[in-house]
């Protein structure tokens, strides 16, 4: 596998721990992208103070220095930016979906990423820790490599690229 020109990162549960968000609030949260109309999304205030995965930082630092390395998030784009700075987390670009009125997994909001930045799908690289959600499917089916973040990687995943942490991601394409 070659190093992508551009590697985008899913937030929430990827870079940002849930791990103390209710599952109330979780599943709030997913019934409002689910919604067949887009409506601007408003979050908790807490949802402004998620603690970044442990390297997490460091590792995306790592990153940068082998491809741009964006935000591909629902989160409204002033939660993406605070939590960029109450984390010091360093991104290229972070990627306003609001500003397109789409969320994941919509395939629109994966090519408005592509499309703004001028990157092939094939150049492109989606990591996010949530299996479930439709963030690698999308991919998939866009040409955009798949990377899942998760505890057991030995597990196969026809066509996802799996991995522990952002540091294993880092580690992975540095060989």
């Amino acid at each position: 596998m070659t190093t992508p020109k551009l590697i985008m990162f899913d937030l929430f549960g990827t870079v940002v721990s849930l791990a103390r968000v209710p599952h109330s609030e979780i599943k709030a949260y997913a019934d409002h992208i689910h919604q067949a109309e887009w409506s601007p999304l408003v979050l908790p205030r807490s949802w402004d103070l998620l603690p970044a995965h442990e390297g997490a930082r460091e590792a995306i630092t790592l990153l940068r220095k082998k491809a741009a390395v964006v935000t591909c998030s629902n989160a409204p784009l002033a939660t993406q930016v605070h939590l960029a700075w109450i984390n010091d987390l360093h991104f290229d670009g972070i990627m306003p979906l609001e500003l397109w009125q789409v969320y994941k997994p919509n395939p629109r909001a994966y090519m408005s990423v592509i499309a703004c930045l001028g990157i092939d799908l094939s150049e492109a690289m989606m990591v996010t820790a949530n299996e479930t959600f439709g963030d690698l499917e999308a991919a998939k089916a866009l040409g955009i490599q798949p990377c899942l973040i998760c505890d057991n990687p030995e597990v196969p995943r026809d066509g996802v690229l799996c991995v522990r942490s952002i540091q294993e991601l880092y580690d992975h394409l540095s060989k």
